[in-house]
Parts: structure tokens; sequence; C-alpha cells
């Protein structure tokens, strides 16, 4: 089962456990589903309790985007969705420099664009679905089923392009999602609130749990219930490293070859953008692995194959020759003595600090991702210094310095899968052929076997799985 199918009721499968056949989930049942299981099962069940509201945080990229002031294809598309809508996927294919214009953010500071503003769509349709793809909607169709509506559902949605600290500066979205836990909870007769969060989503939940308590202290206490997470990444995702470094997010979304043939070959989104357009979003340094190859167990490799790159503090480089032929250096020595060419997430690091001093100087402004600032703040408060505001921040996103709410009835469930690889080092190899594939502005495909062409300049990255 993928991420977007946790519920059971899975868009993607064609089998089913019950002795009725079905092919897809619209012709299900509804006693197929949870909520209908539930609710015809035995068992002590308090039929008559009324529903505790429900707050839903979702992950990375799962909120629809709009343009609400646009440049070139998006000059007239106020309120046009430019992510999650069949209307971007059109864009992504006839002209992807547009798109990866007003999905990017500054690379310089991971604000707005000059002139392009985009912000996160609202409501129970921001992220019930991706094109296809089932997000939180059949969790809501559950819900429903159970007697909810929007009186005691809402979804907290996000631009989950920016790190927590702009999230609050720019959309004030702590302070909205504060007012919505409390709104849910006094109109919904004082019940305290359920939130259920997802992927990068819980990060912001214990984000938002150390800002409010900073400010209220016992806010969560009286205020939530529990606690859900889903596939929460509180230690990061090693599956990321590759974005930042070759410009690969192919295992992230789970689209394979057909999307490294639609972002790279057809003449769109290179790795080279790719790489932009990750390093200028700066909720992606949220996902950077935390704690480094001791805590991740991975193979330690020998950092005398690094070959250190100097750059200057104002400029990163992408995937020019200086960074792709220490890459291939390194895969040539690994294959000449037998080895895998793995860089797990120090190593990973300790490239990226070498390439891209501009982008990891903004990592170091908004993140603690080595715990320095919670040691600094923990010798400032033993000396009486006042803490700076922005220190304390960097440490709320980091679960391993940052501690839960002093908050003894708050319920915490962590939901993650099983018998699935888990990424946790980065290895690179020479790059396979592929086939060349051009999109028509009539739509139609054609393709050769030519290819091998990119712009990794010949190296590729897979992740190394540990189940």
């Amino acid at each position: 089962s993928s991420s977007f199918d946790f519920l059971g009721n899975s868009n993607l499968s064609s089998s089913s456990s019950s002795n009725e056949t079905t092919t897809s989930s619209s012709k299900k049942g509804k006693k197929q589903r949870p909520a209908m299981r539930f609710l015809f099962s035995g068992g002590d069940i308090d039929r008559t309790r009324e529903a505790r509201p429900v707050l839903i945080i979702p992950g990375m990229t799962s909120t629809a985007l709009e343009v609400w002031r646009g440049v070139g294809c998006y000059a007239d598309a106020t309120r046009q969705r430019v992510w999650s809508s069949r209307g971007s996927t059109a864009t992504f294919l006839l002209d992807p420099e547009c798109l990866q214009k007003h999905l990017g953010l500054n690379g310089s500071t991971w604000d707005d664009p000059e002139g392009i503003r985009v912000r996160a769509a609202s409501g129970l349709s921001s992220a019930d679905a991706f094109g296809p793809l089932n997000l939180w909607g059949e969790f809501i169709v559950n819900l429903a089923l159970l007697g909810y509506d929007e009186s005691k559902l809402e979804i907290a949605a996000y631009d989950w392009r920016l790190d927590a600290t702009r999230l609050e500066s720019r959309d004030r979205y702590f302070t909205r999602l504060r007012r919505a836990v409390e709104t849910l909870r006094e109109t919904n007769g004082l019940q305290k609130v359920a939130i259920v969060s997802h992927s990068l989503g819980s990060n912001h939940a214990l984000f938002f749990f150390s800002w409010v308590e900073h400010q209220q202290p016992g806010w969560v206490d009286a205020h939530v219930e529990s606690l859900t997470t889903v596939g929460g990444a509180f230690l990061g995702a090693p599956k990321c490293l590759p974005y930042l470094v070759s410009g690969e997010m192919t295992d992230a979304l789970h689209f394979g070859e057909i999307f490294a043939a639609l972002s790279e070959l057809h003449g769109g989104l290179s790795r080279d953008a790719l790489v932009a357009l990750t390093r200028s979003w700066g909720s992606v340094a949220n996902l950077l692995p935390k704690g480094g190859d001791r805590l991740w167990r991975t193979p330690l490799y020998d950092h005398r194959h690094h070959k250190k790159t100097k750059q200057d503090d104002d400029k990163d480089l992408l995937l020019s020759e200086e960074v792709v032929a220490p890459l291939l250096e390194i895969v040539d020595e690994a294959n000449a003595s037998k080895t895998k060419a793995s860089f797990g997430p120090d190593d990973t690091m300790r490239f990226l600090r070498n390439v891209a001093p501009r982008y990891m100087s903004l990592v170091d402004d908004e993140y603690d991702l080595d715990g320095a600032a919670a040691k600094k703040n923990r010798e400032e408060e033993g000396g009486k210094k006042k803490q700076l505001q922005e220190e304390l921040w960097k440490t709320w996103s980091n679960p391993l310095v940052a501690p839960l709410p002093n908050a003894s009835n708050l319920k915490l469930y962590c939901l993650y899968g099983v018998g699935r690889p888990t990424p946790r080092t980065i290895r690179f190899a020479p790059l396979a052929q592929r086939k060349q594939v051009r999109v028509h502005a009539d739509g139609a495909l054609d393709d050769d076997s030519s290819g091998g062409a990119s712009s990794s300049g010949g190296a590729s990255s897979s992740g190394g799985a540990s189940s």
C-alpha cells in the first residue's frame, strides 16, 4: 500500500479481502470502509457520545497551491491552482519553465519571488486528492459516515514550500492554527481536539506545540486530546537528499521512470532545475536527516574519497562539472575497489556545505539540525542570559533537542508502515541509458533510444534501502 491509501480503501488496489470481487474504489460497498466496519462491529462502543472534533495537518506537497499574482502563463490566473490540478499538469508538460518559476521561491532568501505570489488553497478540498491519487479524501468520507461535517472537521492547509518560521511570519499559520483548534473546541461542547498529521505536517505539529506552549503554558493540555501522526518525518528522510544533490525526486513521488522521463527527457525540468527548485523550498531542510550516520546506522564511507570544491559564499553550484566530477570520481574508485559509492547523511551534508554554502547558510539560519543552537540556549540559560527568539525557534523543528509539551493528558499515536524498504543512503552510479521522450504541443509523444542524456553529467543516484 502506498502512503495515499493508509486508511484501507485504496484507489490503487484491485483486490479485495472479501468474497466480493471489486475493481475500483468507486464500486466498493460502504460496509468495506473502515468507518462502516467500526459501526457494525461488536464490542463495548459508546455510539451516543458526541463526535470529537478533528483537525488535519497535511504533509509535504499535499496542499493545493493557488496563484494570487503571476507572470507569463499565469499572468491572468488569479486563484488558479498551480499545484494539484489538471491545469498544472498541462503546464508542466507544455511550459515547465513557467511552472517552475511559480512553484519556486527566491533561492537566496526563501521568500516570494519578485512579482509572484502563490498561496495555499483552503478548505477540505485543499488536500483531498492529487489528480487520481487519494490524499485525505477517503479519510474525510469515513468521518462523514461517522457523522462528521465541517463543523467538526477542518484541514489546516499550508504552503508546504515554506519553513516553519516563514509560515508564521508571512502567513501567520500557527496563529491561525491555534485559533482553529480553539474554535473547534468551543463549538463542540468544549471537547478537546484530535489532531491528525502526515509526514512533514507532523513536524509542524510538534513545532506548533513548542510555539504555543512558549506563549501560553498549559495550552496543549487544555485544548488537544491527541496527536496521531501518520509517517511523521520527525528525524527527517534520507530520500530527500538526492533532491538537493542530483535533482532526483522519483522515489519520493512513486512515479519512477515515468516522472524521470517527463521531468528530464522531454526538454522540460532538468536536473539543474529540480536542484534549484528544491533548494528554494525552505521546508525541504526540515526533512534533512537528524542525528547523522550514528542514529541512522548507515555504513560509514571512507571520507578520503571526498574531493572538496571551493565555493564563494554568495554562489552555489548546481550540477556543473565541478560538482559531477567528484561524484564520478567516487563512483570510479568504488567500482575499482568493488565497494558501493554510498553517501550517508553525514557525507551528504559535508558535500552540500562544499558545493552550496549559500543554501546551507539559510539552513543554519532556520534549523538546528545538529543540536548546536539547543546547546547554546542551555549554556545561556545557565548563565541567566536572555535567549534570542530566533535561536529558540530553530530548536523546535528537531525532536532530538525539543521536548514534548508539558501535557500529562495528551495522547500521542505514531503510525508507520512496515515491510517497505526505507532509504538510508544515496548510492551513486553511472547513468543508464533511457529512452528520449519528446512531448509536442498537441500532446503527441514520440521516443527513441539514443538517450542517456541528462543534465546530471553522467551520475545518477538511488536509495540505499534497508527494511
